[in-house]
C-alpha cells in the first residue's frame, strides 16, 4: 500500500542517516508485491523531486473515502507529494 511504502521510505531515510532518497522503490526493504498498484498491476510511480522530497503515484478506480486529508484523491491517476523528513501518513 502507499502508506506502507511511505513509511518504508521515511524509515530508510531516518534510520540510515542518508542524505538523499533511494533511486527506486526496489532499494527499500519491502515486499515486492507491495510495490504493485492493484488497479493497474504495474508498479507504483516514484519520483524524487529533491533530496528529501518525492512523489508517489497510483491509479484509483474510485474517489477516496480516507479521513486523512493528505491521502484524499479523485478517480484516476493521482500523485502524492511527500517529504521523507516528516512523518505524515
Amino acid at each position: 500500500s502507499l502508506i506502507a511504502i511511505t513509511a518504508a521510505i521515511h524509515n530508510d531515510f531516518v534510520n540510515t542517516g542518508r542524505k538523499s532518497l533511494p533511486q527506486s522503490l526496489h532499494a527499500l526493504n519491502i515486499e515486492p508485491q507491495m510495490l504493485l498498484d492493484p488497479e493497474t498491476g504495474g508498479a507504483y510511480t516514484y519520483s524524487k523531486t529533491g533530496d528529501t522530497t518525492y512523489d508517489l503515484c497510483a491509479t484509483f478506480a474510485e474517489p477516496s473515502q480516507s479521513p486523512a486529508p493528505s491521502w484524499r484523491h479523485l478517480r484516476g491517476y493521482t500523485c502524492f507529494a511527500r517529504d521523507a523528513k516528516s512523518y505524515s501518513f
